[in-house]
């Protein structure tokens, strides 16, 4: 009957053990998957942590070229300004000028890339001639 009973125990101890190893099993397979649950949500952080760094460098990028912008618009209407005054303040301002003057400056305007559009420069050599206009008043575009 002791043997009976020792060999019961062993089998009650056995399966203890097996119940114990399988518990801690399952606990390090839940921790594992914490600990990568956990990581995981590290990197994410992280990622958004570096793209809201990479948005306030281009906001403040953006922020300073079009500071830059304003700032040289103003100083492009100021100039105008200060051109407008000096050539309405000018003696003889009142005064017409010659034509073939008039339009021999316009001309030579046209030579510059910002008054290529403008309707003078365009009605001189046409729409898409690609041609500059000579400053002689000549056609460029003529055969010689």
């Amino acid at each position: 009957m002791l043997s009976l009973l020792l060999s019961q125990w062993r089998l009650c101890a056995w399966a203890g053990l097996a119940a114990v190893i399988t518990v801690l099993a399952g606990l390090w397979r839940l921790e594992a998957g914490r600990a990568a649950h956990l990581q995981s949500a590290l990197q994410a952080a992280q990622a958004a942590q570096a793209t809201a760094q990479a948005q306030a460098a281009a906001a403040t990028a953006a922020g300073a070229t079009v500071a830059a912008g304003a700032a040289r618009d103003a100083a492009t209407r100021d100039t105008h300004t200060e051109n407008e005054h000096a050539i309405q303040s000018a003696p003889g301002s009142g005064q017409g000028l010659d034509s073939a003057l008039n339009d021999a400056g316009r001309r030579g305007l046209c030579n510059f890339h910002a008054y290529q559009s403008d309707p003078f420069c365009v009605q001189l050599h046409g729409p898409g001639s690609g041609q500059r206009p000579d400053a002689s008043g000549a056609d460029a575009s003529a055969p010689d």
